[in-house]
């Protein structure tokens, strides 16, 4: 069943925790290692090559030298596994999604829906309009000041500090934008049927709708 860890107090696992590939909470990881299916091969940053789609389904790519013409951002934002009574803040350096979104004309409010799969070939979720355009959603590269390890999601991962972790995508490799919700994988497989987060995690985390 792959990696597995209960060493971290105050950690909950859920009914269905057999059907994680990795689930690592060992005390001495600042961030946990999760992942629903097997981790994909480490990937390096020159070889970034993102397919992002608007309703046209015309894609297009996104590669590291691409990013690299659009502003950087720091940000000290959570991450929070509701799921497992998890978070941490982290200091993540990447870019605002909606900055890369309007680099490629995605920004438009028709634009209602956005998915973000994964290279792993498997996993994908689904983000509103709204909560694509957050300031807090960002695309990143480095976690703490180092750049994402691939256990982690690198070399490029989804934030989004306002919902539930699972919607903070790793090992990035699409976005593609719908006028109707695909949902995401955890809703699919009956696993997370809400992605928001309860009053008293937002007030713990001091998270601003």
């Amino acid at each position: 069943m792959g990696e597995r860890s209960k060493d971290r107090p105050g950690v909950n696992y859920p009914t269905f925790r057999e059907q994680f590939s990795l689930l690592n909470f060992s005390s001495n990881r600042k961030v946990p290692v999760i992942s629903l299916f097997d981790m994909p091969k480490k990937l390096t940053k020159e070889k970034i090559n993102i397919s992002i789609c608007g309703l046209n389904c015309k894609p297009r790519k996104l590669t590291w030298r691409n990013l690299r013409l659009i502003k950087t951002e720091k940000k000290r934002l959570p991450l929070i596994c509701q799921i497992f009574n998890w978070g941490e803040f982290v200091k993540w350096e990447g870019w605002k999604l909606k900055d890369i979104l309007d680099k490629y004309n995605l920004a438009g409010k028709e634009n209602r829906y956005f998915t973000f799969s994964s290279r792993d070939g498997e996993y994908f979720e689904s983000l509103s309009w709204e909560e694509a355009m957050d300031d807090r959603t960002m695309i990143v590269f480095k976690m703490d000041g180092k750049e994402l390890s691939n256990e982690h999601g690198g070399p490029l991962r989804l934030i989004v500090p306002r919902v539930q972790g699972f919607k903070s995508v790793k090992w990035l490799d699409g976005i593609r934008s719908f006028r109707e919700d695909p949902k995401g994988i955890k809703f699919l497989l009956r696993q997370s049927l809400n992605h928001k987060l309860s009053k008293e995690i937002k007030k713990k985390y001091k998270i601003i709708e």
